[in-house]
Protein backbone atom coordinates (compact mmCIF):
# COMPACT_ATOMS: atom_id res chain seq x y z
CA UNK A 1 0.00 0.00 0.00
CA UNK A 2 1.46 3.61 -0.68
CA UNK A 3 2.19 5.79 2.00
CA UNK A 4 -0.70 8.00 0.97
CA UNK A 5 -2.76 5.17 0.74
CA UNK A 6 -1.49 4.53 4.71
CA UNK A 7 -2.74 8.39 5.03
CA UNK A 8 -5.92 8.10 4.44
CA UNK A 9 -6.37 5.15 6.06
CA UNK A 10 -5.40 6.82 9.31
CA UNK A 11 -7.17 10.12 8.43
CA UNK A 12 -9.97 7.58 8.27
CA UNK A 13 -10.04 5.87 11.45
CA UNK A 14 -8.49 9.01 13.41
CA UNK A 15 -11.39 10.78 12.06
CA UNK A 16 -14.58 7.84 12.71
CA UNK A 17 -13.19 5.78 15.32
CA UNK A 18 -10.82 8.51 17.47
CA UNK A 19 -10.81 6.99 21.50
CA UNK A 20 -11.81 10.13 22.98
CA UNK A 21 -14.60 11.28 20.46
CA UNK A 22 -17.12 8.43 21.10
CA UNK A 23 -17.81 6.06 23.67
CA UNK A 24 -17.06 2.54 24.28
CA UNK A 25 -20.26 1.34 23.54
CA UNK A 26 -20.35 3.11 19.99
CA UNK A 27 -17.04 2.11 19.28
CA UNK A 28 -17.77 -1.58 19.88
CA UNK A 29 -20.73 -1.45 17.83
CA UNK A 30 -18.89 0.90 14.92
CA UNK A 31 -16.20 -2.24 14.94
CA UNK A 32 -18.74 -5.13 14.86
CA UNK A 33 -20.49 -3.41 11.93
CA UNK A 34 -17.46 -2.75 9.92
CA UNK A 35 -15.96 -6.32 11.21
CA UNK A 36 -19.19 -7.98 9.83
CA UNK A 37 -19.04 -6.46 6.42
CA UNK A 38 -15.18 -6.68 5.80
CA UNK A 39 -15.71 -10.68 6.84
CA UNK A 40 -19.05 -11.03 4.75
CA UNK A 41 -16.69 -9.87 1.52
CA UNK A 42 -13.66 -11.42 2.32
CA UNK A 43 -15.87 -14.73 2.29
CA UNK A 44 -17.76 -13.97 -0.50
CA UNK A 45 -14.07 -13.06 -2.20
CA UNK A 46 -12.63 -15.79 -1.28
CA UNK A 47 -14.80 -18.22 -2.51
CA UNK A 48 -15.11 -16.24 -5.85
CA UNK A 49 -11.30 -16.65 -6.37
CA UNK A 50 -10.79 -19.80 -4.93
CA UNK A 51 -13.27 -20.92 -7.92
CA UNK A 52 -11.74 -19.00 -10.34
CA UNK A 53 -8.11 -20.28 -9.40
CA UNK A 54 -8.94 -23.37 -9.00
CA UNK A 55 -11.09 -23.69 -12.31
CA UNK A 56 -8.11 -22.34 -13.75
CA UNK A 57 -5.36 -24.45 -12.56
CA UNK A 58 -8.28 -27.84 -13.96
CA UNK A 59 -8.55 -25.62 -17.58
CA UNK A 60 -4.81 -25.58 -17.67
CA UNK A 61 -4.08 -28.62 -16.84
CA UNK A 62 -6.54 -30.12 -19.51
CA UNK A 63 -5.14 -27.85 -22.33
CA UNK A 64 -1.37 -28.82 -21.32
CA UNK A 65 -2.43 -32.30 -21.27
CA UNK A 66 -4.27 -32.00 -24.88
CA UNK A 67 -1.33 -30.24 -26.20
CA UNK A 68 -2.92 -27.18 -26.33
CA UNK A 69 -0.42 -25.48 -24.08
CA UNK A 70 3.14 -25.62 -23.96
CA UNK A 71 4.53 -24.46 -20.81
CA UNK A 72 8.37 -23.33 -20.94
CA UNK A 73 9.65 -24.02 -17.73
CA UNK A 74 12.71 -22.45 -17.93
CA UNK A 75 10.97 -19.07 -18.45
CA UNK A 76 9.26 -19.79 -15.50
CA UNK A 77 12.57 -20.67 -13.64
CA UNK A 78 14.23 -16.83 -14.65
CA UNK A 79 10.63 -15.16 -13.29
CA UNK A 80 11.45 -16.32 -10.09
CA UNK A 81 14.60 -15.24 -9.52
CA UNK A 82 13.50 -11.74 -10.12
CA UNK A 83 13.50 -10.77 -6.89
CA UNK A 84 15.20 -7.56 -6.71
CA UNK A 85 12.55 -5.19 -5.00
CA UNK A 86 11.67 -8.04 -2.16
CA UNK A 87 13.29 -6.36 0.96
CA UNK A 88 11.71 -2.98 0.02
CA UNK A 89 8.20 -4.66 0.32
CA UNK A 90 8.97 -6.36 3.32
CA UNK A 91 10.37 -3.09 5.03
CA UNK A 92 6.98 -1.92 4.20
CA UNK A 93 4.73 -4.66 5.58
CA UNK A 94 6.61 -4.22 8.93
CA UNK A 95 5.94 -0.61 8.89
CA UNK A 96 2.16 -1.02 7.99
CA UNK A 97 1.99 -4.15 10.55
CA UNK A 98 3.65 -1.91 12.88
CA UNK A 99 1.10 1.41 12.51
CA UNK A 100 -1.93 -1.27 12.20
CA UNK A 101 -0.70 -3.02 15.69
CA UNK A 102 -0.70 0.71 17.42
CA UNK A 103 -3.84 1.14 16.18
CA UNK A 104 -5.69 -1.63 17.35
CA UNK A 105 -3.16 -1.50 20.58
CA UNK A 106 -4.54 2.20 21.38
CA UNK A 107 -8.81 1.21 19.84
CA UNK A 108 -9.23 -1.65 21.98
CA UNK A 109 -13.35 -1.43 22.17
CA UNK A 110 -13.45 -0.88 18.56
CA UNK A 111 -10.56 -3.46 17.95
CA UNK A 112 -12.52 -6.21 19.84
CA UNK A 113 -15.65 -5.06 17.93
CA UNK A 114 -14.19 -5.76 14.45
CA UNK A 115 -12.91 -9.00 15.37
CA UNK A 116 -16.01 -10.83 16.46
CA UNK A 117 -17.74 -8.82 13.60
CA UNK A 118 -15.60 -10.11 11.33
CA UNK A 119 -15.20 -13.78 12.27
CA UNK A 120 -19.55 -13.15 12.23
CA UNK A 121 -19.00 -11.81 8.67
CA UNK A 122 -17.30 -14.68 7.52
CA UNK A 123 -19.86 -17.65 8.70
CA UNK A 124 -22.49 -16.84 6.72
Amino acid sequence: MAPSGLKKVKDFFSKYVAEDKYDSTTQVLMGAGSGWFTGFLAMRVAKTTAFAVGGGLILLQLATESGVVKINWKKIDKVKKLDDHKNEWIEEEKEFRKKLMDFFTNNTPFSMGFIGGFLIGMSF
